[in-house]
C-alpha cells in the first residue's frame, strides 16, 4: 500500500495564512469584536425558531387590555 506524498508547500501556506489572520486579530481587536458580534447574530438567526416560542399572531392586545 502506498500513501500520497504530502504537499508541504500547501501546508506551510495554510499555516502562514492562519498566522497572518491571527496577527490581524491581535493588532486590531475591533476586528475580533466585530467577528464575535457577527457570529452571535448568526447563531441567533439559526436558533430563532427555538428562541421565540410564542406565536405573535395568537396574542390579542384588545383582549389583554380588557383584563386590566
Amino acid at each position: 500500500m502506498t500513501t500520497a506524498p504530502l504537499d508541504f508547500e500547501a501546508i506551510s501556506a495554510a499555516r502562514r495564512e492562519r498566522a497572518a489572520f491571527l496577527e490581524l486579530l491581535r493588532r486590531h481587536p475591533t476586528v475580533a469584536i466585530g467577528l464575535a458580534i457577527l457570529a452571535l447574530m448568526l447563531l441567533m438567526a439559526v436558533l430563532a425558531p427555538y428562541l421565540a416560542t410564542v406565536d405573535p399572531q395568537a396574542l390579542s392586545p384588545i383582549a389583554r387590555a380588557r383584563r386590566l
